[in-house]
């Protein structure tokens, strides 16, 4: 019997405004054991599922991207395995935006 129970997180990332409100923001999360290494959760990617991915008013997804990393710390003798995933937003400029810059 396999159960995977739903996870809901939230995660924030650096803000660069310099072409606000037509930025793009790249944000990452790192997924990974710190008591469990490789030999007892071994962590695997498959593609990035956007199905049930709500759209935004506010931001368009333009990049998404994956990777599973193994790391083998000083402290012990055996790997540990993450995987991190990163997503590019596009603000999509409203028109209080446009207003507010040729205001």
């Amino acid at each position: 019997v396999t159960h995977i129970p739903m996870w809901r997180t939230r995660t924030s990332c650096a803000f660069d405004s310099t072409y606000y409100p037509f930025d793009e923001q790249t944000c990452g999360i790192k997924l990974g054991s710190w008591t469990h290494h490789a030999g007892e959760i071994d962590l695997r990617l498959n593609r990035t599922n956007l199905e049930s991915y709500e759209a935004s008013p506010s931001w368009d997804i333009v990049n998404t991207s994956s990777r599973r990393n193994v790391v083998k710390y000083q402290c012990c003798p055996k790997p540990y395995i993450d995987v991190t995933f990163s997503l590019t937003l596009r603000r999509l400029p409203g028109v209080l935006h446009t207003f507010n810059l040729i205001a």
